[in-house]
């Protein structure tokens, strides 16, 4: 999944790995670093999979260039974990996958992550980010809901 196409003659766009400096993209046969510093907007939800199944997924609002993105990765994409991992190191105020992912799975509807207007960030460096930066914060609140936070044992 991971990618859009806003208009039919639009490039194809996907995610296709993260770094220290942003989302390695992939527009058409072209790969792009979008910095992380762009990214406005993440948002949560759930996709059908095979089988009446379900795979969580994540909505990336990303400007760059003067041109906003809306980048799209599922759990069936290879990014998914690096993706998942990256973004709590990323945004102080994101909370990792095992906070919102059993909220999202419960829900029919979207749930926000990420709101970052154009003149506020949250952004740090993940090179400087501790392996377990959240280990202190008891609780996340997300869309307004309290979510446990666990961290796992190393």
């Amino acid at each position: 999944m991971s990618e859009t196409a806003i208009r039919p003659n639009s490039p194809r766009v996907t995610i296709a790995a993260t770094s220290h400096h942003g989302l390695i993209v992939q527009i058409d046969r072209e790969k792009l670093e979008l910095p992380w510093t762009g990214v406005r907007v993440v948002s949560a939800g759930h996709v059908p999979a095979a089988a009446g199944a379900w795979h969580l997924a994540l909505a990336l609002e990303v400007e760059a260039d003067s041109l906003e993105h809306l980048l799209i990765a599922t759990e069936a994409d290879r990014v998914w974990a690096a993706l998942t991992a990256m973004l709590p190191l990323v945004f102080q105020d994101m909370p990792p996958i095992d906070a919102w992912a059993p909220v999202v799975l419960a829900s029919s509807a979207p749930l926000s992550l990420l709101d970052q207007p154009s003149g506020k960030r949250s952004f740090r460096s993940p090179l400087k980010a501790e392996h377990n930066a959240y280990s202190d914060r008891s609780s996340w609140a997300v869309s307004g809901l309290k979510l446990p936070r666990s961290v796992p044992a190393d």
